[in-house]
């Protein structure tokens, strides 16, 4: 809720802002469409385009008919703290798919490697890794949207479907 000043600030605007912010929230909210909001959202985060994450998800959210602030707020799965792990993760999966091994990763050579020398790994690795770290929380958005559309439905008096 909006503070008294806040609203004072916003003047007549505070209700229209407030309704298309509900909208906006709501827009595309089936279950189905939020799990694959999240799962896009996990995908294009896991892409090594900082930066642009944001723009590309929100194309893809659109174009693809997803609720878009679900979309975006999963695209955060390269917040800093959680990034170098998902940077790891991803050069080790391209390299495993690129060479059929590992790669062996030292300080040294990590800090005599130029910016692009693990690009490829890194790019195949991270779709790979996108579409496997957005399983689960795909699943467990489904889930959590199934039984809030029951527990919703339940307390209106609808028949829970």
């Amino acid at each position: 809720m909006a503070t008294k000043k806040q609203r004072w600030i916003l003047g007549r605007r505070w209700p229209v802002i407030k309704r298309y912010l509900r909208r906006l929230i709501g827009e595309r909210s089936t279950p189905g469409r939020l799990a694959w909001a999240v799962w896009a959202g996990i995908v294009v985060g896991a892409l090594p385009f900082f930066g642009f994450h944001y723009l590309m998800a929100i194309l893809i959210a659109t174009l693809c008919g997803l609720n878009r602030p679900l979309t975006l707020l999963a695209t955060n799965i390269t917040f800093p703290p959680l990034a170098p792990f998902v940077i790891f993760a991803s050069i080790q999966l391209g390299s495993l798919v690129l060479t059929g091994s590992w790669m062996p990763l030292s300080i040294e050579q990590i800090k005599g490697a130029g910016p692009f020398s693990f690009f490829q790994n890194w790019m195949i690795g991270s779709v790979i890794f996108g579409v496997l770290a957005g399983i689960p929380f795909a699943l467990g958005t489904y889930a959590w949207a199934r039984k809030a559309r029951r527990v919703r439905a339940g307390r209106a008096g609808e028949p829970v479907s």
